[in-house]
């Protein structure tokens, strides 16, 4: 052969062994995922992982996998897979169909699958909403990104190809594992370490805070939180677990800076399982979710809580129990225990446990602990201001969240908090993260408990704050980006609000006209002239993909606005908004909740690839806090030149070294004090004339919503006697009706689509008949239904 003379009848001895494993169908939801995911990763990547890191774990502990090894999160209904070699697998979490070859096949199990097996794993059968399938040898040719091979599907990363599963997709398994798969023995764990949705305790344990104080909320309302039981709305997913419950009762009017309701707080770092309210709406931050926000956040979910957060499907009901720092440690000690009873009841393949543990741990008697752990007050000399307000907040059991003034953004004050990021980053103290979350007043700082104490940690911070100078410049690069004024895109965005979420609010239809109102200013084009060739400062990089959050240098163009109530499911790529006082660039479609009034270069925060001019592989992200940006608003056409040559990476964004001089910030505010005390007087003004008419709107969709209720409780199902009935499936919201009474579809048609879990499900005409006529529809769209709930009826054609 090495002379070339080969025949083609040598492909007769060729063997080929794919060691692989083929998807016949995704399922509803399916992605990869490790434990626990990109936790060291900087500037707005998000944590992702599993949501449920206790079932991947012990999935990987019965095939014999290191725990941090790569599975499939599979929500809801599972895929249908070949194996073309052998392979030993688990499939834990929510019971699901199960079945390989055709015959049942039990959970929490270590199985053989032979050669050329099917594997398919079907729908719920209970509780629960999410399970695990783990494979001997993990995933190797799965992609990895920033030490991750988790799939973050809103950001198109890691995983397969950055998104779900589907039919078609192929992935290569071990081979060396492949190999011994058919010698290992089946071993079922025993059912008393099985930790299956439907015996979990109905409580989630939390921390205070980290403003959870009677500045922001009066006695009562923290008591009526943790009285209510709350219901898992149907927008929760992966990015955020959002509850319907009772609204909060506020101890304060307004935001202030952060805007003009009280949920609204000046920008700050998340702790993952921060339980936030975005306006009266509650939600909890989750794998996916964002690093930074400007919604208050109330209670932090515990760490060795958060697995349970991923078996919450839509119409689930849970409620809360506040503990301390030191109770959340013992929680979590006795997890370790279960996790560790569980690995030595694998090894030694035992019927029963090795050790006698509960498997959903109890706190005997909460005691409900200070969310406030240090706080010193604005000191002055001879009535000049000296050293500003400080507090330490407590952000979970790993987090610190420092906070400079009251609410108010101080450039000067804001430099003590860059001197902070600088010598955590540049030399961290033992247990403490180098990685910390800095924004508009307040900087996140995690700490590892099992080497530094809640106490110890915050005695480093108080120490390294004391220690501090006053600086007086600061370095940074100015970015010059384009951008279009009241895109299309935006327009659309606020359509899909108003048709989904809210039909009507003082900033809806046009979010323009209600930051010009809010402000007090004349003319949209107003609006304009405070946003272009404006230079903005960043004060933090941390949300998704790095987005920033700036803040005009010069404060007569500090436009003022509240963030959206409840927030929106979805904001354009590239678009531009404001919320509070501060300016956001949403680098790709994602929640968000700032008022829109532009959109500049797709993804200009964060390359995935880092291949573009100005970008790394190590540093996809553009921006850090104290570089400026400026924009400059062009033609619709020009614009998309632009872009389109940026998206192709031959454009680079212009930038120079700048330097921030606080000699000349303080004469500029010195210059314009008066010019500003007006601009806030007027701000002021309108923002109360808003808020008076928001009250109101408010008022009158709660009321509707409350009347829809009970109506829906009291339908009665028209047309019970017609040949089929279509119903929900699920606990959801109608994103879209295909079809209208009178109407002919076809079997098996697409006549309603339903949005839950951030997920679109398509409900079909049965299949008994070749096509039917549509009697009548008894559901409209944006309305929210349950699993039984009729939504259309048919009658054959």
């Amino acid at each position: 052969m090495s002379s070339g003379a080969t025949l083609t009848n040598m492909l007769d001895k060729l063997t080929f062994e794919p060691f692989l494993v083929e998807f016949t169908d995704g399922g509803m939801y399916t992605t990869i995922q490790d434990f626990p995911g990109r936790t060291k990763a900087r500037s707005g990547v998000p944590v992702s992982g599993p949501m449920d890191s206790f079932s991947l774990r012990v999935a990987n502990m019965l095939v014999g996998n290191a725990e941090g090894t790569a599975g499939f999160e599979i929500t809801y209904s599972g895929p249908t897979m070949f194996f073309h070699q052998p392979a030993v697998i688990a499939l834990c979490g929510a019971s699901m169909d199960f079945k390989i070859n055709g015959v049942d096949a039990a959970m929490w199990t270590r199985l053989s699958v032979p050669r050329l097996a099917e594997v398919a794993i079907g729908t719920l059968k209970d509780s629960g909403c999410r399970a695990y399938l783990a494979i001997l040898g993990g995933l190797p040719n799965a992609g990895s990104y920033l030490g991750s091979k988790s799939t973050t599907p809103a950001l198109k990363w890691g995983g397969y190809q950055g998104r779900t599963l589907r039919a078609g997709d192929v992935l290569a398994i071990d081979e060396a594992s492949s190999q011994i798969a058919p010698t290992v023995a089946t071993y079922q764990l025993p059912e008393s370490l099985v930790a299956t949705p439907d015996l979990q305790r109905p409580i989630i344990y939390t921390l205070a805070g980290p403003f959870d104080t009677e500045e922001f909320l009066t006695p009562e309302g923290r008591k009526d939180f943790f009285d209510a039981t709350w219901k898992v709305g149907i927008s929760s997913g992966r990015t955020g677990i959002r509850l319907d419950g009772p609204p909060p009762e506020w101890a304060r009017e307004s935001g202030g800076e952060g805007g003009s309701h009280p949920s609204n707080v000046l920008g700050f770092g998340y702790p993952i399982g921060g339980l936030s309210f975005t306006g009266n709406s509650a939600v909890i931050f989750t794998a996916d979710s964002p690093l930074q926000s400007g919604f208050i956040c109330l209670q932090t979910i515990l760490s060795c809580e958060l697995w349970r957060l991923g078996q919450l499907k839509a119409g689930d009901e849970i409620r809360f129990a506040q503990c301390n720092w030191s109770q959340a440690v013992d929680l979590e000690k006795q997890y370790n225990m279960l996790y560790d009873t569980i690995r030595q009841t694998i090894l030694a393949e035992s019927s029963e446990p090795t050790m006698t543990v509960p498997v959903a741990p109890l706190i005997d008697q909460p005691h409900v602990g200070s969310s406030t752990l240090f706080e010193r007050k604005a000191q002055s000399t001879q009535g000049e201001p000296r050293l500003p307000r400080f507090l330490i907040r407590q952000a979970g059991d790993r987090g610190l969240l420092c906070e400079f003034g009251a609410q108010e953004f101080d450039l000067r004050v804001r430099l003590r908090i860059q001197q902070i990021v600088q010598q955590i980053s540049e030399q961290p103290p033992p247990g403490v993260s180098a990685i910390t979350r800095p924004h508009t007043m307040t900087v996140l700082i995690n700490y590892d408990p099992a080497v530094a104490s809640q106490t110890n940690a915050t005695s480093v911070l108080v120490e390294m704050e004391a220690a501090l100078s006053d600086s007086l410049t600061f370095h940074g690069t100015k970015y010059y980006l384009p951008m279009v004024f009241d895109p299309e895109e935006n327009k659309i965005a606020t359509q899909r609000y108003m048709e989904t979420l809210r039909p009507y609010a003082t900033y809806l239809p046009d979010n323009i006209d209600f930051i010009r109102r809010n402000n007090g200013l004349e003319s949209r084009d107003d609006v304009l002239a405070a946003v272009e060739r404006n230079p903005f400062l960043v004060l933090a990089a941390s949300g998704y993909m790095g987005l920033p959050v700036m803040i005009s240098i010069d404060p007569r163009k500090r436009l003022t606005v509240p963030k959206t109530n409840p927030s929106r499911a979805t904001t354009p790529a590239g678009a531009l908004g404001t919320g509070g006082n501060t300016i956001a660039v949403y680098p790709v479609e994602s929640p968000g909740g700032y008022m829109l009034w532009g959109l500049t270069l797709l993804g200009a925060p964060f390359d995935t690839f880092g291949s573009k001019p100005g970008y790394t592989a190590e540093r996809p992200w553009l921006f850090k806090p104290f570089d400026q940006i400026e924009l400059e608003a062009v033609p619709r056409e020009e614009f998309d030149a632009i872009n389109k040559e940026y998206q192709q990476g031959t454009y680079k964004i212009r930038s120079e070294p700048i330097v921030l001089s606080m000699a000349d910030y303080d004469a500029l505010v010195e210059q314009t004090k008066d010019e500003v005390e007006e601009i806030q007087r007027l701000q002021k003004a309108g923002a109360a004339a808003e808020l008076a008419k928001e009250n109101e709107l408010l008022e009158k969709w709660h009321a509707e919503q409350t009347l829809a209720a009970s109506k829906k409780a009291e339908q009665k199902e028209a047309n019970a006697e017609q040949a089929a009935l279509v119903r929900a499936t699920v606990n959801a919201r109608i994103w879209k009706i295909n079809v209208a009474a009178g109407d002919e579809v076809e079997r098996a048609a697409t006549v309603v689509v339903l949005e839950a879990m951030k997920m679109e499900i398509a409900i079909q005409a049965p299949g008994h008949e070749a096509a039917y006529i549509v009697s009548s529809v008894t559901k409209e769209v944006g309305e929210i239904v349950e699993p039984g709930d009729l939504l259309l009826s048919l009658k054959p054609n």
